[in-house]
Parts: C-alpha cells; structure tokens; sequence
C-alpha cells in the first residue's frame, strides 16, 4: 500500500456521501458542507449524510444552508447505496464508520490530527477520548468498535500538519485537499489595502480557552474583543477594525480564524503548537509564532509591539493572504484531480 498511488474511479452515475455530524456548528462540519458544495459545482453527485440526528432538530445548521443549492444535497443513511461506483467520505474522527460500508469507496479527509480516531487502549483508558468518541461514533458503550484502518482507505489531507501525520507518521500515500474560508469571506473578498482607521484592540476565540487568555483578560492595559455570537458578515467587519487577531488554542488543524483575520487585513500572533508549528498552514514569519506562549510578560510585550506596529508588520503577513486567496481555485482542482469521473 505504502508504494500504491492512491486512486478512486468514479462514473457519471457515481454517488459521493459525506458523512457529517448533525447540528454541529464547527470548522470541521463546515469544511464537510463546503466539500459538498463545491462536489456539485464540479458535476459529481455529492450529498451529505448526517450521523447523530436527535428527533425534532434540523441536522443542517442555519449557517450552513448556502452551501446546498436547488440541487438535492442531502442523503439518509438507509439511502446510502453501498456499490463499488459509490464513495464514503469521512473525517478523521468518524472513521468507525466506514465499518458499516462494504463495497462503496472509502475516504477518510483529514481535517485535523489531535482530533483523529483512537486505538482501543486509548479509547478504554482515556476519558477524554471515550467522552469524544461517544460523542461522534455512540461508542462509548461499545469498545469493540475500532477506528476503521487507514490502510484500507484513500486518505485525504486538509493541512501540511495532516499530510505529514499521514505520509511519514503512518507512511501511507495522501492527497491534498485544503478547503477555502467560508463564502460570506470570499463573496466580500480579500482586503485590498492597509486601511489605517483601525483601533488598537485585539480579537480573541473565547471558544479556544488557554491559561494564558485567561491571564490576558484581566488585564486592563489592552481591549480584547471576543468573536462570540458573531455572523460572518459581523466577524469580517470586527477583523477590518481592529489591528491583531490572537490565537493561543491548540491548533488540532490550521484553524479558520487565524485565515479569516489575515483575509480581512488584521495581523496575528499564535502559539507554536501543532499545526501552526509549520511554514504552510499558518503561513507567517517565526517572530508571529510564540513557543513560550504561556509566558504572560513576553505575551504582552509583543501584543503591545504589534499594535504600535501595525502598518510596518502587516506586509509580513502578505504570503499568507495570497496563499489564503488561492484556497477556492486550489480546492476546485484538487475536486476535479482526486475525484476524476472515468478516471
């Protein structure tokens, strides 16, 4: 398998199923409905089957009904049908259920790594682990049931940091199919100038809690402003106001945020950990990454220099709008390269 290219063969009458968690309002189900999307904007009969449907709530999240069109985009389980023409297609961490297909195509899209099925020691002894994966597979109850093997599926990468994992952790064959940022951001599109009406305030994920955010806010020398409750349209406008976007999570993936802050013209400063470690998936010169993130002084030292700084930084983060800019087209060719009907 190791020396295979990977391949899978479709047909004009071939179906794609996307399995998604229903109702689950994060990057990763978004990039699922963005896959879909753009699937059928590439002629293939693409439809999302949602796992985990709770009895009177819409699995489709608000948000997410522009990426069906007039189109039927939508699949049910039992609708599933399980030919060698047909493809699966999971995340990393559903992979339980490819067990449940037998002669479809099977692919897992790696959308980030942390976040990826369990062997059975893990998931036995790791609560954390069980918790997640009662969550996602139902499977807490039932140990026996094992992430499917990557060996017997095409793998498909969302980031450098999953490519990496894929091909030199496991050594196995993988593609690259990095999704864009969502359409609200791409229909406005990329800042085109260094706007200098912006205030010295900084914008934060509260849904990405460290210990070192949580030192940062109570200090009273800099204006943080969480991205909470926000629409699109509301999160690109606050990314146009204020000169830095902080991120100090654990970066399981390359995240959107950090992409959607360098997008709308505001500069940034990570933890260097995992995805962000490298010089593709958060694409900015080293000074932005931080490796002793929990180091309140140093923290704040270059948040305040970043502020003061602002017009002289923010070409540094030029090679990663572009690269952020490139994300639709790219994706599109990767669709129709992978996924080539009669290929």
């Amino acid at each position: 398998m190791k020396n295979k290219k990977p391949h899978i063969s479709l047909t004009n009458q071939s179906k794609i199923y996307i399995y998604c968690q229903a109702n689950l309002r994060t990057g990763g189900p978004e990039a699922l409905h963005q896959l879909r999307y753009y699937m059928e904007m590439c002629g293939l009969n693409a439809y999302i089957v949602y796992t985990g449907i709770k009895e009177g709530i819409l699995p489709t999240p608000d948000r997410y009904l522009k990426y069906f069109t007039e189109k039927k985009g939508v699949a049910t389980l039992d609708e599933i049908e399980d030919v060698e023409e047909n493809c699966v297609i999971v995340s990393e961490s559903q992979t339980c259920e490819l067990r449940k297909v037998k002669y479809a195509q099977k692919v897992i899209w790696w959308l980030s790594v942390v976040n990826r099925d369990t062997n059975y020691f893990d998931r036995v002894f790791n609560l954390k682990t069980r918790l997640k994966r009662f969550y996602l597979c139902h499977a807490f109850w039932r140990p026996y049931v094992r992430p499917y093997p990557r060996d017997k599926a095409i793998n498909i990468c969302a980031s450098k940091f999953a490519y990496e994992y894929v091909t030199k952790t496991l050594g196995l064959p993988a593609f690259y199919m990095i999704e864009p940022i969502s359409k609200e951001f791409l229909d406005r599109g990329v800042i085109q100038e260094n706007s200098t009406i912006r205030e010295n305030s900084v914008a934060y994920n509260p849904s990405k809690p460290s210990k070192i955010m949580d030192k940062l806010l109570n200090r009273k020398d800099i204006n943080f402003i969480p991205i909470k409750n926000m629409t699109p349209e509301e999160i690109s406008d606050l990314f146009r106001k204020v000169k830095l976007y902080v991120d100090f999570g654990n970066f399981p993936g390359p995240e959107r945020l950090p992409k959607e802050a360098v997008y709308n013209g505001a500069n940034i400063l990570v933890a260097y950990k995992n995805a962000a470690k490298n010089d593709f998936d958060i694409a900015i010169p080293e000074q932005y990454k931080i490796k002793d993130y929990n180091n309140e002084e140093l923290v704040v030292k270059l948040i305040k220099e970043m502020l003061t700084n602002y017009d002289k930084q923010y070409n540094d983060f030029e090679k990663f709008r572009v690269q952020i800019d490139k994300l639709e087209s790219n994706f599109i060719v990767a669709i129709k390269t992978i996924f080539n009907q009669n290929g």
